[in-house]
Parts: structure tokens; sequence; C-alpha cells
């Protein structure tokens, strides 16, 4: 029995129109709504100011990643919150309050954090310290998205099978996650015509991970992936359709839709 979790809302500003829905890297803005099923209580956590703490590892060439347990970054796993590798494990991750909506929250950490590979797996140790504390949709596509992006960098095929277990995990166990998109301006003043940051629009999470999936059209930062990360499965399409099938769902990529196998 799949585990659904409904109603995660997540808000991100695209800067004009030029970023896809599956281009996405670190984000700059988070929201969600919570229900009473989502998330872990989480005991000696540093409340801190929303910052991170001078000193922390942010810097980290060494793109080697050994998993704290099989099932790191899949789900409500914990076992990252014991690794002594995770720098994050006293660090307080804020998620989005709804009753202080303008509070700051987990975004405000992560864009402190380096992008490119100096920071990758500073950034999976966040995304998926956040996922252990909070299961959600957002965490675990953004954990899936810093797990593939390490992947990239070191082609280890252990990398590879749980990145591909993480997105697989967005369908299992969030398939109702929605992300939702606001227009914002570019650096050079364009951007969306007339502005409308009040008017956000939804994407089912469910189908960025089938395009991810499908068409190796990876997430990733252009200033360093030009050409996005390495495809996780190798293959053509009736490979990966049989992948999906294997899996309990249907794609179709003309529609753009993903349902769950039943009967």
């Amino acid at each position: 029995m799949r585990n659904r979790h409904r109603n995660h809302r997540l808000v991100v500003v695209i800067r004009g129109l030029v970023l896809t829905m599956v281009s996405l890297g670190i984000m700059g803005s988070g929201c969600e709504e919570r229900d009473v099923q989502d998330g872990l209580a989480v005991t000696n956590e540093v409340a801190i100011p929303v910052t991170i703490p001078p000193g922390a590892p942010l810097l980290n060439l060494d793109v080697k990643l050994d998993l704290a347990c099989a099932d790191a970054g899949i789900n409500d796993e914990t076992c990252i919150l014991d690794d002594p590798a995770n720098p994050f494990v006293n660090v307080s991750i804020p998620e989005f309050d709804a009753n202080n909506p303008d509070a700051p929250t987990k975004y405000d950490l992560a864009n402190q954090l380096p992008q490119g590979p100096a920071g990758a797996k500073t950034r999976f140790y966040f995304w998926a310290t956040a996922l252990a504390r909070r299961a959600s949709g957002e965490n675990q596509y953004q954990t899936a998205v810093m797990l593939h992006e390490m992947y990239e960098l070191n082609r280890d095929p252990l990398i590879q099978m749980q990145a591909l277990r993480a997105y697989r995990s967005v369908l299992d166990n969030f398939f109702n996650s929605v992300i939702f998109f606001v227009c914002g301006p570019n650096p050079d003043g364009t951007g969306c015509r007339p502005p409308r940051v009040d008017a956000p629009f939804s994407n089912n999470l469910n189908i960025i991970v089938a395009k991810i999936i499908f068409t190796n059209v990876a997430p990733s930062n252009p200033n360093y992936y030009p050409n996005g990360y390495a495809p996780l499965v190798a293959g053509d399409a009736l490979t990966k359709l049989a992948l999906f099938s294997e899996w309990g769902y249907t794609y179709n990529e003309a529609m753009e839709t993903i349902t769950i196998n039943g009967g």
C-alpha cells in the first residue's frame, strides 16, 4: 500500500520563462502546506538563526558518497541523522510555517550553500536531513536531485541506483505532491509580461520525475552542468516504459501523464 501525502506545496520563483520545470537544482524559495501525517519529531536539534553556522564544512570537493544505510535519502529513513559525515545533524532546517508565512525557511539556508560540484555533497546532506526530519514530496524530490548530481560527479553505480530509488519514492510515497511556480524578474530586468508574481501555477512532481527518467532531461545548474546530469536509465523508450510498468505505473509521453496501474 502506497502512502499518499497530499497537498504538499512548493513555491519557486521562475526567472522569466527560460527555466523549465525539469531544470531545477536548488530553488530559491519554498512553501508547503503541512498535514498531520507529515514529518518526524526530532530531538536535540539546535535552534539557530537562519544562517549556516560559521566553520561548517560547506565546500567539499570530495565527491565520493558513502551512504549511512541502505535507505539513506529514501522517504522517512532517519539514519542520515546518525551519519558522522553529515554537517547538518544539529542544524535547525525550518520548514514553511502556515501561521507565519513570512518567516525564513530552509530555502534561506539552501541559498547559502555553494552551487556546482564544490557544494554537491553538502547539498545532498542538507536535503537528506530535511527529508529525514519531515518526509514530504518536496524534500524527497530535492534529495533525489542531489543524489542525481552526485552520480553525475562520481558515476558510482550505487549512487545511480539510490538516485533512481529516490525519484521512485516521489511516485510511491508522494504521488499527489505538486510544485508551484510564480514568475519573477531576470537579473537584466526582463521577465514575465506582464509580471504576475501573485499568480502561482502548479505542476505535478510525478510528471517532473517521469520526464527526468524517460527523456533524460535531468535537472541541473547550467552554469556548471550545461548538458544536464548523466542519465540514470540506459536504453530506448520501451526500456523505460517497461521500468515504469515494473514500478506499477504507466507513463504517456504524448499526454504527459503518469497513472497508477490498477486492476
